[in-house]
């Protein structure tokens, strides 16, 4: 379950709790063998450990800081695995099918049980983004380049349509400087979405 709250004209809070009726991931077994910083491959633990649990905890805060010009400033527990402070510039000018941002991200690793703990993972993450909105189909790019969880490096594109009743469904891709053997079965991340 979710909720969310503007409390002032620029400050917003959202949260979100997970509550597990059923399941058998007791039956999961395998630990990961990743050589990487386990950013995802914990997942195991987090099922297992975070049955019921704390996804996301945070505080946003965001403006128009100039002529199209637009911040944010994050805190809080962003997803079931990271929590920490973010901070957004974008660049859309007005009646334009582009936009160009920069993130910065300092992030720890949540404990398995999510809730308010955390492991010693510590990382800061960054990206470039480059939208671009198509003039039919109601369909946008994204192209993010920059400094991933595992401290590794590349770009991401996303293509994704949004539809009259408000639903989004896209496609993602992503590359970096891990190499296929390090990676693990099937050398770099790709995968579809529904929101």
């Amino acid at each position: 379950t979710s909720a969310e709250a503007q409390l002032t004209r620029n400050l917003f809070t959202s949260a979100e709790l997970g509550f597990n009726l059923f399941d058998n991931l007791d039956t999961l077994k395998l630990n990961s063998d990743s050589v990487l910083p386990h950013v995802r491959s914990d997942i195991k633990q987090y099922l297992q450990q975070g049955r019921t649990g704390l996804t996301r905890l945070q505080v946003d805060y965001l403006s128009n800081i100039g002529s199209s010009w637009y911040g944010r400033a994050s805190a809080g527990l962003f997803e079931s695995m990271f929590g920490g402070i973010s901070g957004e510039l974008l660049y859309r000018p007005f009646a334009k099918r582009w936009a160009v941002g920069f993130e910065l991200n300092r992030v720890r690793q949540r404990d398995y049980d999510q809730r308010f703990r955390f492991r010693n993972y510590e990382v800061t993450t960054g990206h470039l983004d480059l939208y671009y909105r198509w003039p039919f189909y109601n369909l946008q790019t994204q192209l993010s380049v920059g400094q991933y969880l595992a401290s590794d490096r590349g770009a991401t594109l996303t293509i994704s349509r949004q539809f009259d009743g408000g639903a989004t469904v896209g496609v993602f891709a992503t590359k970096t400087n891990v190499s296929a053997a390090q990676f693990g079965e099937g050398s770099f991340d790709k995968s579809f979405f529904v929101s």
